[in-house]
């Protein structure tokens, strides 16, 4: 992407929302921009997870080393934020979708229709 064009921090953080947001996991994300204008991802430690049941805990995780380790504690399906400030339509990522499971080579433009069609505006429709 570096070679392709910049995105800066808020660009990445829009674009993370509908690939793998309205998760815990996103708790341990941070966005940056680099002195050049290349936005960064940086791994932060997350210390509240919310459970299903409305009930904070506090937990004290480190920030995850690498991708691997991020999404191995945070796998598809689970941890997903419901809660009407952080999720306010109940919209699902990719990754945690069932689409998210479909190897790019079996995608078919009912899946992505299907997926994309919970958004209800035009213009994230159309960016996601």
């Amino acid at each position: 992407m570096r070679t392709a064009e910049k995105m800066t921090a808020n660009s990445i953080r829009d674009k993370a929302r509908y690939l793998i947001g309205y998760n815990i996991r996103v708790k341990h994300l941070e966005y940056d921009n680099e002195e050049n204008g290349d936005g960064v991802v940086i791994f932060k430690s997350c210390k509240t997870l919310r459970l299903k049941s409305g009930e904070t805990k506090s937990i004290n995780r480190p920030a995850p080393k690498d991708w691997d380790e991020f999404f191995k504690w945070y796998p598809p399906g689970r941890s997903i934020l419901t809660d009407h400030n952080f999720n306010l339509h109940r919209i699902t990522s990719m990754y945690d979708d069932k689409i998210g499971k479909v190897f790019i080579e079996d995608l078919r433009i009912k899946l992505i229709l299907g997926y994309v069609n919970q958004y209800n505006a035009y213009s994230t429709k159309k960016c996601c």
